[in-house]
């Protein structure tokens, strides 16, 4: 869809694009789109690529929108560019046009792996065509050892659209450790992620929390998990967890939002479910709509009248909700109200633990994001509408436990560094995956595989082991050919 919205895709011009097999099904595809667009808009949402196509046509039908923004922000400065697709690209030369001179971004072509997603090696050398930018190489490497340096060098000597004249990276620090580089060969993956586990089992608690396993694939890293559990050891797995889990913060968060945007059937649905692993009692959506419509009121309230007609329902849960979502639809007095929800679920805990399921690491991490809202806010009431705003924009995950040994794809460490890192499944069709093995080795999907190979080394600071094995998930294995391009294997 976003690809079909950055090409602007029509009749005339779809056999333009090579990557779209069939014009008519484009063309339908990007009408599709324009639908989805029209609807979004009608219920007043918006998704992350709704609202970047509707800032840039926002800033190109209202040109003096911009120059506002120009005035009120006289530089801009763009960190990670590398990974900007076409539209978010558009949106940035809307901005700094006419005067490039306000623009200073920070970039390494050799960090794209985000091709999926609408980066492009080439859209460095339009920034450069577009924007007579000069450039400033910095190939300092801070971090990592200087033997961890050369392999990374060597690698990615290997891909063939890098940004012309490309300085190697020059190590700062010396090496400090005997065991700064390990290759190990395994029979079974079994066997690779045992020897992981025992050998980050030796490691001081400190040590392991300084460490991180990670891999191309979420499939390989649950495996090395598992065997880490096994061994006593604490995973922390990292991923963007947009949602609550547990059932009181799912109601609670789908409550607030109604009590917000009173038409929002999506979040009747989520109050709906969670009120039932809770309670045991079945609100059906579809006639909370229909009686809020009956009644011309807000579906928050026709709800909170479908549950008091449930004789089954107890004291406790009926005092709560009666105390509590008039005055938070009356004054959107959201605080007491989350209180007394959040105080009711940990004195019911201990006779309902499957609804609770991660309800503690949740409480800790919703008090978490109130207090750096509070923060941000500088001591200011915080609104209800501010609220939503910063927990929408807030990652829902559990805080990493101390100790715990960090599972991460390579996706998710970009940005990140470990004194101990280890690199495992390094195998032909996982690293590279199928699809560049099966482009060939001068492929973009080749090239963007070892761009990742490339970032997961780099994240050390101390330590490199890298891993592989014959035999995973019931099928042969050869090393990764990047092992060969290393010079560590023949």
């Amino acid at each position: 869809m976003t690809m079909l919205l950055e090409k602007n895709v029509t009749p005339e011009n779809a056999g333009l694009f090579p990557d779209l097999k069939n014009v008519e099904n484009a063309y339908a595809l990007a009408r599709v789109y324009e639908g989805y667009r029209a609807g979004l808009l009608r219920t007043n949402a918006l998704d992350f690529p709704g609202l970047l196509a509707e800032a840039i046509t926002l800033l190109q039908n209202f040109p003096f929108i911009a120059k506002h923004i120009r005035r009120v922000y006289t530089h801009i400065l763009v960190d990670e560019f590398q990974d900007t697709n076409h539209t978010q690209y558009q949106m940035l030369s809307l901005l700094v046009q006419p005067d490039p001179s306000t623009l200073f971004v920070v970039a390494d072509d050799d960090q794209i792996i985000y091709q999926w997603n609408g980066a492009d090696p080439a859209r460095i050398q339009e920034l450069k065509d577009d924007f007579a930018v000069s450039k400033l190489q910095l190939p300092e490497n801070y971090r990592c050892p200087p033997r961890i340096i050369e392999l990374a060098n060597a690698l990615i000597s290997k891909n063939l659209n890098r940004y012309a004249g490309k300085m190697p990276q020059r190590a700062i620090r010396e090496g400090e450790n005997e065991n700064e580089l390990r290759v190990k060969h395994f029979n079974s993956l079994d066997e690779e992620v045992a020897w992981v586990a025992a050998d980050i089992a030796k490691m001081s608690v400190e040590e392991r929390s300084r460490s991180a396993v990670l891999a191309r694939t979420r499939r390989i890293l649950e495996v090395a998990g598992e065997k880490l559990k096994e061994t006593g050891l604490p995973v922390y797995y990292s991923g963007r967890k947009n949602e609550f889990t547990s059932a009181p913060l799912r109601m609670l968060h789908a409550i607030l939002r109604l009590a917000n945007a009173r038409e929002d059937t999506r979040q009747l649905a989520r109050l709906s479910k969670a009120f039932f692993e809770l309670e045991g009692i079945q609100i059906e959506p579809a006639s909370v709509i229909a009686k809020a419509a009956a009644d011309d009121k807000d579906l928050l309230r026709s709800w909170l009248a479908e549950v008091r007609l449930r004789d089954e329902m107890e004291k406790t849960v009926s005092e709560l909700l009666e105390n509590g979502i008039k005055p938070l639809l009356n004054a959107l007095d959201w605080q007491t109200f989350a209180d007394r929800l959040l105080n009711w679920a940990e004195e019911v805990l201990i006779d309902r633990q499957d609804a609770f399921e991660e309800f503690e690491d949740e409480r800790d991490n919703w008090e978490s994001m109130l207090a750096k809202t509070a923060r941000k806010f500088e001591g200011e009431q915080v609104s209800l509408y501010q609220l939503l705003q910063e927990l929408d924009l807030s990652s829902k995950e559990s805080p990493k436990q101390p100790g715990a040994i960090s599972c991460f794809t390579i996706h998710v460490s970009k940005g990140l560094e470990f004194e101990h890192v280890y690199l495992v499944g390094l195998v032909e069709n996982l690293l590279p995956g199928w699809a560049a093995v099966k482009k060939g080795p001068d492929s973009i999907e080749m090239q963007e595989e070892r761009r990742n190979c490339f970032v997961a080394l780099t994240r050390t600071q101390k330590s490199l082991t890298l891993t592989c094995s014959k035999e995973m998930f019931g099928r042969s294995r050869e090393p990764s050919r990047f092992l060969s391009e290393m010079g560590l294997v023949q």
